[in-house]
């Protein structure tokens, strides 16, 4: 498989600022192909942008099924809603003031990211999948969110085989650009 050049991590180019009252809170989201190794996440919002540079292997299927996880459940308090509130890929990450606690929906979004976002690698049935999930949680005296369903299972699992797809067909330098404006209007392909 060809192999992109090699590139040094870069940090961020600037602090993206939150929305102002009244103002959209769409975020621009570009994912750069850099090498079969490494990607650029680039998120604009509001006049500022943030660039990160991530290995591929372990990040990219994570962030692609939070997008789809998030645009279809209509859930805003995930990773990108957060960034489209304001918050930084730094606090996101833990690093920095702000740093989110994974407590409430942030905590039931991120469960349900790991678990989902090996769905493009495996194939998973989805109802399979739903059912192992609602039986963990049943042996730990849990429950699943009442948006994680069978459907919105299915669902992601679509939106991830068109964003992996995209993924593939992007050549290296290339970029995938999606948009986020929130639950009343999801992510769309630029």
């Amino acid at each position: 498989m060809p192999r992109g050049p090699p590139t040094a991590p870069r940090a961020r180019t600037g602090r993206a600022r939150a929305p102002r009252s009244g103002e959209s809170s769409s975020v621009l989201v570009r994912l750069t192909k850099l090498s079969d190794q490494r990607h650029a996440l680039e998120i604009e919002r509001g006049g500022g942008s943030e660039r990160v540079e991530l290995e591929t292997r372990s990040t990219l299927h994570h962030d692609l099924t939070h997008l789809a996880l998030e645009e279809l459940a209509g859930l805003d308090g995930g990773f990108f809603g957060s960034l489209a509130a304001g918050k930084t890929l730094a606090e996101l990450a833990g690093r920095g003031e702000g740093a989110p606690a994974y407590t409430g929906l942030m905590l039931e979004i991120e469960r349900a990211v790991v678990v989902l976002q090996h769905l493009p690698k495996v194939d998973e049935d989805p109802a399979r999948l739903h059912a192992r999930i609602a039986e963990s949680l049943a042996i730990q005296g849990a429950s699943a969110p009442r948006w994680f369903t069978l459907e919105l299972v299915r669902a992601v699992r679509e939106r991830l085989r068109a964003l992996v797809g995209r993924w593939k067909a992007t050549p290296y330098g290339g970029a995938m650009e999606l948009s986020w404006r929130g639950s009343s209007e999801h992510a769309q392909p630029k």
